[in-house]
């Protein structure tokens, strides 16, 4: 339930993202998701009860996330002009791509 609390709750907090971003700016809003995820990983590391993690890393690190992953988006549209499109298109595959390889990596790392 964690692993899908995380994707739930930060493809959730675009609409949030998405006010913040166009007040703030990406980077303000970009900082303010780093810091939150960071508080969220850190309360994670001193949970004792799992269902706690929930909290910690699924809806806490999952909002600071949402809050980093809209004006990563957003900030493309605005260095790209001719090629939008295909810059957008590499910059969401990033994130696939990471998972892609960081599993095998971790699963090395571990053993």
């Amino acid at each position: 339930i964690v692993h899908s609390l995380l994707p739930a709750v930060t493809l959730m907090t675009g609409p949030i993202a998405s006010i913040l971003t166009n007040k703030y700016g990406c980077r303000w809003t970009t900082v303010i998701g780093t810091l939150i995820a960071t508080v969220g990983f850190i309360l994670s590391s001193f949970v004792t009860k799992f269902f706690m993690l929930y909290i910690t890393i699924g809806v806490i690190v999952g909002f600071g996330f949402g809050l980093v992953y809209v004006p990563a988006i957003v900030s493309v549209g605005y260095y790209f002009d001719k090629k939008r499109s295909f810059a957008t298109g590499i910059a969401v595959c990033g994130s696939g791509l990471g998972t892609f390889f960081l599993s095998p990596l971790n699963r090395i790392l571990f053993n």
